[in-house]
């Protein structure tokens, strides 16, 4: 497995995990363009710079990056993949995402009150972008990237 695709794996695992949304969010944590994010992603691309490593090890310390780079050990540091606090898990984005499905397939194991509050932080969340969009419509999109533009 060569640097590109190990990169692309945590990628996926910080994906998958919560910690990361999108993968153009790596271009503000490895303060690069966005080109950059998709060659160094693409098999065959540039590897890594210094500087980059260091932004990436900064936001993500439990991702062992010198096995993005190398490829010895493994892709997590020991005490993250020895979860040892089960509340960590069962409020994690990941853990939110899949009982969500299981609501909805009618799998899940919660208790009604459990599935009810998860629901209802779901549809808080919902709203939320909601009124988001609305804004952003109201005010006009090109006022909005303008202001998006001046950092307010």
């Amino acid at each position: 497995m060569t640097e590109n695709q190990r990169f692309k794996e945590a990628v996926e695992h910080l994906q998958e995990s919560g910690e990361l949304k999108y993968k153009k969010d790596l271009m503000h944590i490895m303060q690069v363009k966005h080109e950059r994010v998709r060659s160094v992603l693409k098999e065959g691309g540039p590897k890594l710079d210094n500087l980059e490593l260091i932004q990436l090890r900064k936001k993500f310390p439990h991702i062992n990056w010198d096995w993005v780079v190398s490829g010895e050990g493994e892709m997590l540091k020991v005490a993250e993949r020895n979860i040892q606090d089960p509340e960590t898990v069962y409020q994690s984005k990941a853990w939110k995402k899949a009982e969500l499905i299981k609501i909805k397939s009618r799998t899940s194991t919660l208790d009604k009150d459990e599935q009810i509050e998860l629901l209802l932080e779901r549809l808080a969340e919902t709203e939320q972008a909601l009124m988001d969009i609305q804004e952003i419509n109201q005010r006009g999109w090109l006022d909005t990237m303008k202001e998006l533009i001046k950092g307010k």
